[in-house]
């Protein structure tokens, strides 16, 4: 347990002025009392930056978290240091998910108990479990390439193939049956979400246990094609 939490102070310590900023940013968009409809240019700018900011920081962060102590290297951090693969992947899951899920979880509910919330707004858990989804994909990808530059190339590659797999199932779900549709719609996508997270969840444990980097990618394909197909069939409205 010392050694997993000597991890997590020393990602903290060299990241801690990117944590520090994102977190600052992230309070000032709560706490700013401009708004897109009725502020002035300079509020509209002051809220860009700091949307950006709040939204765009966690993307390197988490990469320069998991990239601190890589593990596809040749020389890779389990060679040289008495740490196994289970406590390795402890500190690092415990660090982001304490930033980038439990953070904004709670300053959420803090909100909400400030303010009154419309009946629209997403309950927490369903917030909880898109912010789960999202550090997986981020953190598996981040552990599988070996710097920042191979990390956003293939983020940016799974975003064309993204909208790529769009297109390409536009025409399978036209071709599907409308009760197939209609029962797919009426799935619980908190499920879908949860489904597909273990796909991300698995291709983690691949890089850290099995050091099967091969079986982890086609988990990540597995999890990006099902979760563009599933997302088509859940947004893509019923004919009338």
């Amino acid at each position: 347990m010392n050694l997993i939490w000597h991890i997590i102070k020393k990602d903290f310590s060299h990241n801690r002025l990117v944590i520090f900023w994102w977190a600052a940013s992230g309070i000032l968009v709560e706490l700013s009392p401009a708004d897109f409809v009725r502020g002035t240019w300079t509020e509209h700018g002051y809220l860009i930056v700091c949307l950006l900011t709040c939204y765009v920081l966690p993307v390197g962060l988490i990469a320069s978290i998991y990239q601190e102590d890589h593990m596809v290297d040749s020389d890779g951090f389990l060679r040289t240091r008495p740490i196994s693969p289970c406590r390795l992947l402890a500190a690092k899951l415990g660090l982001v998910w304490t930033l980038f899920v439990i953070a904004p979880l709670l300053l959420l509910l803090i909100e909400r108990m400030v303010t009154p919330v419309t009946s629209r707004a997403p309950g927490l858990g369903t917030i909880g479990l898109n912010l789960t989804f999202v550090v997986l994909v981020l953190s598996a990808v981040a552990a599988w390439c070996k710097n920042l530059s191979r990390y956003f190339l293939a983020l940016l590659t799974g975003i064309f193939f993204f909208g790529l797999s769009r297109m390409a199932f536009s025409s399978l779900i036209e071709a599907t049956p409308l009760g197939l549709r209609a029962l797919l719609r009426q799935t619980n996508s908190a499920l879908i979400t949860v489904v597909f997270s273990g796909f991300w969840a698995a291709a983690l444990y691949n890089i850290y246990y099995r050091r099967r980097l091969l079986v982890a990618v086609s988990l990540m394909v597995i999890g990006l094609i099902g979760t563009t197909l599933m997302g088509d069939f859940l947004t893509t409205p019923l004919p009338r």
